[in-house]
């Protein structure tokens, strides 16, 4: 996951995408904020902090951080821009422990 990430950041940014990055960990439920979209202002930044994840192991609650990234990460003082839109990016191991609960909190 961590090759596909890193691949994905520089392929945006070979694009001349202007994007804000961040991270969170998750298994059984947020593991940790690795960082905010306004921790770091370059690629090579970015990229290296995905290659130092440690992956975590567990169910995969996907509604959990779902609501951690809405309510933690989309946030302006969390480097959120009010007039660009947001994508979120889930990476997971593709089970959901609860599929209900992960597709109303996408919703």
């Amino acid at each position: 996951m961590q090759r596909l990430a890193s691949e994905f950041i520089g392929e945006l940014d070979a694009r001349g995408v202007n994007i804000r990055v961040g991270l969170v960990t998750f298994a059984s439920g947020v593991k940790r904020k690795v960082f905010d979209m306004n921790t770091y202002t370059n690629v090579s930044e970015i990229r290296e902090a995905i290659w130092s994840l440690k992956i975590s192991r567990g169910t995969t609650r996907a509604h959990y951080v779902l609501l951690y990234v809405r309510t933690a990460m989309l946030t302006p003082e969390a480097g959120d821009r009010p007039d660009v839109p947001n994508v979120v990016i889930l990476l997971s191991d593709g089970y959901w422990s609860d599929r209900t609960e992960t597709i109303v909190s996408i919703n």
